[in-house]
This record gives C-alpha cells, structure tokens and sequence, in this order.
C-alpha cells in the first residue's frame, strides 16, 4: 500500500531555518514544458524550503529545485515566495501544495504535504479543487459508478491492483465528476459481487472467476461499490450449486463452500429455502464421490471459520 513519504519534523524544521540547508532535495525535481513562465529568478517553495530556479527560453520555460552547490555558487542568492496555491477535495482532509510555475498545467508543481509540511507554509486555509493532479478515476467492472482514489503517485501511473490497495476511494456524485472536468475512468477487470440469498451480506470481489470475501474495511477503502446481486458464484458446482451435507453424519447442517472464493458458511433454512433448494452434494472431504468437485477437495481447508452460525 502506498503512503505518502514522510520527512521527520526534526529535519524538516532545521531545513527551514535556513535557505541552504533546505536545498538537498531527496530526488531531483525538473519541470520543462511551452507556455509561458513567470519571470526568470529564484523562488522558495515554503513547505519544503527548496529553492527553484526558473528560466525561460523561447517558447518556454525550465525550472527545477537547486542542489546545496548549485545554490552555493551563485552570486545573487536572493529569492522570492513561490506561487503557491493549497487544495484539498470537498470530501477529504489531505492536503496539497500546487505551485504555479507557468500557465502550462504541465509546469505546475503538485505535492501531497504532511501536516508539519502545512504547518510550516503557516497552516494557510485550502481551497476546494475539482481536481487534483495525481488522483486516479475508476470504475469495476459491471458497474456505472464512478470513484476517485487520491495521490496515486504524483508523476506516475499504477497497475489496478495498486489502485485497489491504496485507500480511501471516494464514491463520485455526478457534480463531483463534473468538477473533475468529466475525466473518463480506469475501467477495472474487477467485479464486485454477492450472493442474494446470504443473510451474512458477504460481499466478494471478483478477478475473473476467483476472488476473495471482503473485510468491511477493505470495502470502505475501495469506496463501498454497490455490489452486484448474483444467485451463484463462480465455480459453484453446477450439480448442487456448493451446499454440501456435513461429515459427519449427526450433523444435518447444510455446508455451503466456494473453493474459488475460499468462502464457507452454515446455511439456515431460510438461505438454503432462498437459493432455490439445491440438492446437497456429497459431505464436504469426501473427494472418493464423483458428486465432489476436484476443485473443492484441493481447496478445502478445515481451518475456515464457518460464518453466520445459526
């Protein structure tokens, strides 16, 4: 899971006591696009005390933060307050620093601050964005809902399963898309899923047949996706649709179990009434009978805590 990179406060209030000691910064930081830039000179970034030099040049402009030499080797080392803007989502508490180098959004400085990074910029009030550079619009598979995940690494790109790790994504109104500029979205090979005879409501996430239940906190962190409402999972043995009669012969419990889900539950009459009364297969273990799917036999694993006892 990605987090955003933390500098200790100890560093960073020495770093910005002082001009040249803020200058060394953890990876080199350029910005080079068309359009036009503010005027050519040095311009201090107040949440990090980085020093950037802008130039232009015809049609243009480059600007990037200055090494300690770099700095130490002019002769004019005065500077001015950079452009600084602070943004924020309606919805969100993280906080950004957007610094206007040109009129190219491309030259535009975007950095996700910590609260000592606010803190010392002055704790400015931040404005409302519709959005913001980095944040990542998607949506699963099978569905019309869009989400919005923040800070998806300010200058990059991440695979699905990254999006998927990254918490919290925020569910869009249509206004909220519409501030964003009607941004089409990553469309997720994913699907969200349950089962609509499961009084547990077990939500599933689904990655083209396999998958795994999800914990409430991951469902939240993924922006609580309405599920879609299926009778069956994949890999539900077609022959008794996975209810399965217990081992043991005592016990005249039904057993519902989805190897492709790692998902097993206890069935109440009602569940078992609701999913259309399946004919129950073969005890669960007992993979000599050709009613018992190979599959399940692999995965079956006593430890899975049985859910929703009644």
């Amino acid at each position: 899971m990605r987090k955003l990179a933390l500098v200790a406060a100890g560093l960073m209030l020495a770093a910005l006591a002082s001009p040249a000691q803020a200058l060394e910064p953890q990876d080199p930081r350029a910005l080079e696009t068309s359009g036009q830039y503010i005027p050519d000179g040095l311009y201090r970034v107040a949440y990090t005390g980085e020093i950037w030099q802008v130039e232009n040049f015809d049609g243009g402009g480059y600007t990037h933060a200055l090494t300690f030499e770099e700095y130490s080797a002019l002769e004019d080392k005065s500077f001015k307050p950079a452009p600084t803007d602070y943004v924020k989502y309606p919805w969100s508490q993280k906080l950004y620093g957007v610094t206007f180098f040109g009129s190219n959004p491309e030259s535009w400085l975007w950095d996700p601050l910590t609260l000592q990074q606010w803190q010392a910029a002055g704790s400015p009030a931040p404005r409302n964005a519709g959005y913001i550079k980095g944040s990542e619009i998607f949506k699963f598979s099978g569905s019309s809902e869009l989400f919005l995940e923040e800070d998806t690494s300010i200058y990059g790109e991440e695979s699905e399963e990254e999006i998927l790790a990254s918490i919290p994504a925020h569910k869009l109104t249509f206004n909220e898309w519409a501030a964003t500029g009607f941004r089409g979205p990553v469309e997720l090979t994913a699907e969200i899923k349950r089962l609509s005879w499961d009084s547990s409501g077990a939500i599933f996430i689904d990655y083209n047949g396999y998958g795994d239940q999800l914990t409430l906190q991951e469902y939240q962190s993924i922006g609580s996706p309405t599920p879609q409402v299926v009778a069956h999972l994949p890999g539900d043995n077609p022959a008794s649709y996975s209810v399965y009669r217990q081992e043991n012969p005592a016990d005249a419990r039904l057993v519902y179990y989805n190897g492709n889900f790692d998902y097993k539950k206890i069935l109440t009459f009602n569940e078992w009434n609701a999913s259309g009364r399946p004919t129950p297969g073969s005890p669960v273990g007992s993979c000599s009978e050709a009613d018992a799917p190979i599959d399940d036999c692999n995965y079956w694993d006593a430890s899975i805590p049985e859910l929703a006892l009644e």
